[in-house]
């Protein structure tokens, strides 16, 4: 079960409260980190991510959710969605996106979301669960190096 987050101790969803001046003062930031000291489980939604500043595993982890738009690649509570980039909702798209970064169709895993009713599976590129969507201060693999370097490539022409 996700640990509760900063703006409801009760709730485990991703809710991070922006300062007031956010979308005016901060208009040109791609990205945003809310540091703080107490102990909740961390994530990133709406071009924002929280973490404790001691922990240089979970700003590089989070940093894969924003601003590289990156799912979690762990079982079983993560955040998840078919972005097209690390995560697919078929095996059928997750079998043709290992062929353009030169593995095999059979590299692609399955982890199972059970929450929702049925449960959701979804299916990852990346063949062994050593990377940096998936454990703190894992290097990234080929399917989120792909994506950041997509994403620098968008800043160096304006377009980020």
């Amino acid at each position: 079960m996700p640990a509760p987050t900063p703006a409801d101790p009760s709730a485990t969803d991703c809710v991070l409260t922006l300062p007031g001046n956010w979308a005016t003062d901060y208009s040109w930031r791609d990205s945003g980190a809310i540091l703080h000291r107490d102990r909740f489980r961390d994530c990133a939604g709406g071009g924002v991510f929280s973490t404790e500043p001691t922990s240089l595993g979970t700003v590089l982890h989070e940093t894969g959710h924003s601003p590289f738009g990156l799912a979690d690649e762990y079982c079983c509570d993560g955040g998840y969605f078919e972005d097209g980039l690390n995560m697919f909702d078929t095996l059928a798209e997750c079998q043709a996106d290992a062929m353009t970064l030169s593995r095999a169709a059979s590299d692609c895993r399955k982890i199972t979301d059970p929450r929702p009713t049925p449960a959701q599976d979804w299916f990852l590129s990346e063949p062994t669960p050593n990377d940096l969507m998936n454990a703190d201060r894992r290097p990234p693999q080929a399917a989120d190096i792909r994506q950041m370097d997509s994403f620098f490539t968008k800043c160096r022409a304006g377009s980020c």
